[in-house]
């Protein structure tokens, strides 16, 4: 299937979720997404920026729309399969992610028996001169 194809059909899915879906120049300042699903005053969006040719905006659709819940209704299979493999893609990543060590620095590994030390207790502190 074609890309602009493609992209057609995961737009006609975005309308039947409800979720209205626009694409603008968004990578402009300090905005480091190329796009991503909101909720703005109660109405789920989707912004993608306009600057990606249409596979990148169909494959950063396809992600986005895997979040939500497709079951519902109606989708093309191609596009059902794409989403389908989006979210075992994300929930691999996901379970991967869980089962790394989180990384520690060999500092922080180190434990002292000896008792820690007790603050000395001056009548003098800063800027305390009488």
């Amino acid at each position: 299937m074609k890309a602009d194809e493609l992209l057609n059909l995961l737009e006609e899915t975005s309308e039947r979720l409800d979720v209205k879906l626009d694409y603008d120049d968004i990578r402009k300042g300090v905005v480091t997404s190329y796009g991503d699903a909101y909720v703005l005053r109660g109405e789920r969006r989707i912004l993608i920026d306009k600057s990606l040719d249409t596979g990148e905006r169909a494959d950063l659709l396809i992600k986005i729309l895997a979040k939500f819940d497709t079951e519902g209704i109606f989708l093309a299979p191609e596009v059902r399969t794409k989403i389908d493999e989006a979210r075992a893609d994300e929930e691999r990543r996901t379970a991967r992610e869980a089962s790394e060590p989180l990384e520690t620095s060999e500092d922080s590994s180190e434990v002292s028996d000896a008792p820690d030390e007790p603050e000395e207790s001056g009548e003098e502190t800063a800027g305390n001169t009488e």
